[in-house]
């Protein structure tokens, strides 16, 4: 159900030839970001192709990972939410907060938009010169996520989790290979920053409108699984990002999880917004 090509947590062989899923049993905790902007045409959004190897090749994908040890160390960078009211939102008991940062890195990482506050104020990157600073400390986190802290603390930058809002929860079904318990946020492209595609985790990455790429999904143009199939359908018919944003941040994008869609992974809904 996720993304990167990872192939932790796969079942492994017993000495005796058995199957031992004990491993396997255990989601890996991951985020994902849904990353939209507007056009005139309507609005868009990020999609990239995960290349022909680990756990779901060959799909496409909203950006996203699984939670590094040091999401949890970046608390006193996230002054805009706390811990506490993070967990809330997510209906668990504590360290809720690591998946912000984690969809905040991976989006880093993989498409080079940096959701940080400079001096007060969203981080702008207004000359190439620029883009090409941001995309080198994007490719040192993406070879250490370890270094995120330090080009936050060197270029004193504070991350923006008042742009990142959470949107849905899902956890892969046990007869998987591979799980992941999966968080989904969703924030707009910040102004005077762009996105590209320059990991090796990435084959292709395009902006589409999301009834287009479900139309690829239709026409067996494009590869995707549930989450991303039922994530496109949920952003489809607002009238712009404003309207989009302001619908998932009270909690009126939700909509009802029937049993086929709990079997298939995605969780229910909760108050908590």
């Amino acid at each position: 159900m996720m993304s990167k090509g990872l192939t932790s947590n796969p079942a492994s062989q017993n000495q005796d030839g058995t199957i031992d899923n004990s491993a396997a049993d255990c989601p890996l905790l991951a985020a994902t970001m849904v990353l939209v902007r507007d056009q005139p045409k309507g609005y868009e959004v990020f999609m990239i192709e995960r290349p022909a190897k680990g756990a779901f090749p060959k799909l496409h994908v909203f950006p996203g990972g699984k939670i590094d040890p040091s999401d949890s160390e970046l608390a006193h960078y996230c002054p805009m939410l706390t811990d506490i009211r993070a967990s809330q939102i997510l209906s668990v008991k504590d360290h809720g907060l690591r998946y912000w940062v984690c969809a905040i890195r991976e989006c880093f990482e993989e498409c080079g938009v940096l959701f940080a506050h400079q001096n007060d104020e969203i981080l702008k990157v207004r000359t190439e010169t620029e883009r090409l600073r941001v995309r080198e400390w994007a490719e040192r986190v993406s070879t250490s996520s370890e270094d995120f802290q330090l080009v936050l603390e060197t270029h004193k930058l504070t991350l923006a989790t008042d742009e990142v809002h959470y949107f849905s929860h899902w956890i892969t079904p046990e007869i998987a290979p591979v799980r992941f318990d999966t968080r989904f946020f969703l924030a707009k492209l910040p102004q005077e920053q762009r996105a590209d595609a320059q990991s090796t985790e990435i084959v292709s990455a395009c902006w589409v409108r999301p009834n287009v790429a479900l139309e690829n999904f239709r026409t067996k143009a494009w590869r995707m699984i549930l989450p991303t199939l039922t994530t496109l359908r949920m952003i489809s018919n607002y009238t712009d990002t404003e309207d989009l944003i302001k619908q998932v941040r009270t909690g009126y994008h939700k909509i009802p999880v029937r049993p086929g869609k709990q079997l298939q992974g995605m969780q229910p809904f909760l108050d908590q917004w």
